[in-house]
């Protein structure tokens, strides 16, 4: 009975760590040149949560970009100068976690 007890309350902190975890969805536009704002959507993505946003190639290389305006639920951000191809977002969180990267929210770079 210990054994379900320890088990049930290791899988409801694991909900618990994935429910406060940052979760980029969108990008807004999906495509931009050099030097655009974007505005990534998403949930905890405030100063509390995320402390830089990297754009990510896909064949490697990640790139700081320059953050604008910061909320919760969205992050205004500068297209760093790029080649332009596909670009997964990374996030850096705050407290000097690793680098998170999510391959499923993609941002076009355009000429």
């Amino acid at each position: 009975m210990k054994n379900l007890i320890g088990l049930a309350m290791l899988f409801a902190l694991g909900f618990i760590g994935l429910a406060m975890a940052q979760t980029p969805t969108s990008f807004d536009p999906s495509s931009a040149k050099v030097d655009q704002e974007v505005t990534l959507h998403g949930a905890q993505l405030g100063t509390s949560h995320v402390e830089a946003i990297y754009l990510s190639a896909e064949k490697g290389g990640d790139y700081k970009t320059t953050i604008v305006k910061q909320g919760d639920d969205a992050i205004v951000f500068i297209v760093p100068k790029v080649t332009p191809g596909m670009y997964s977002v990374s996030l850096l969180p705050v407290a000097g976690q690793n680098l998170l990267w999510y391959e499923g929210v993609k941002l076009q770079v355009v000429p």
